[in-house]
């Protein structure tokens, strides 16, 4: 979509939901991603406006805040061991309620914008991300097996926090949009992007718009029978493998 489309789009919202003082409207530009073979990532834009009594209000005190979740999944975080000179998995801890996705983009660092029970509250931030944990350790242990969980997703392209005039690109004083970036190991799933409005670090709108990430053509064959059929989709391969592996053997023995 055109970004002069987007904000044609954005000024309707504002003309046609006057609502409270202050009220945020918001949509994508896909809602609906599908992953191919040749699937390498993505970006779609979250674009909105802000609708207020008085047009022309300060935007001093306001910020907005952008988050996008995807489908909660597992994640076990190992620390790795030396014994008897080999490296083996040692204590392990695994967490549950985290996102496979998220991203978070900020007018300001978020600190700045409202008090951490505020962002706890709605899960903005990667510290104030809800999890429950699995293991052995020591209470004291595991906030260091969560920071490694968040990082490893940081290093995939699965978690990210930005703020500051790259992270929301403000048009005048209503419009703003954000580039959403999908990585090529984005999950499929159901997903949601949110947009919070804040006046003075109290939330005063909130605007939520749902997108669907799916797999398409012989990816979505093969995800399909993976999970409707697990057995026969178990025997075809292991049955594959052994006629690729008698293959080369003839191959070879007659080269």
């Amino acid at each position: 979509m055109q970004p002069r489309l987007i904000l044609a789009i954005a000024v309707l919202f504002c003309a046609v939901w006057p609502g409270r003082a202050e009220e945020i409207h918001a949509g994508l530009t896909e809602p609906l991603i599908r992953i191919t073979s040749n699937f390498t990532g993505a970006e779609i834009v979250f674009f909105g406006a802000i609708s207020a009594e008085d047009t022309f209000a300060s935007r001093e005190g306001r910020d907005l805040v952008v988050v996008v979740r995807g489908p909660e999944a597992n994640l076990t975080v190992r620390r790795k061991e030396q014994m008897a000179g080999i490296w083996v998995n040692g204590s392990q801890a695994t967490f549950s309620g985290l996102p496979a996705y998220y991203f978070v983009a900020s007018t300001r660092p978020l600190d700045q914008i409202t008090t951490q029970e505020t962002l706890e509250r709605y899960q903005l931030g990667l510290a104030g991300l809800h999890s429950a944990a699995e293991t052995s350790l020591s209470s004291g242990d595991v906030p260091e097996y969560r920071a490694a969980a968040v990082e490893a997703r940081a290093a995939q392209g699965l978690y990210r926090e930005l703020s500051g005039e790259s992270a929301i690109e403000i048009i005048g004083n209503t419009l703003f949009q954000v580039k959403i970036p999908l990585p090529a190991e984005v999950p499929v799933g159901s997903y949601e992007a949110e947009a919070f409005l804040f006046r003075d670090g109290n939330v005063m709108s909130g605007y939520t718009a749902p997108f669907f990430i799916d797999k398409s053509g012989l990816e979505r064959w093969l995800f399909e029978k993976a999970h409707d059929e697990p057995f026969f989709y178990g025997l075809t391969c292991v049955l594959l493998s052994i006629g690729a592996g008698w293959l080369a053997t003839v191959i070879f023995q007659r080269a």
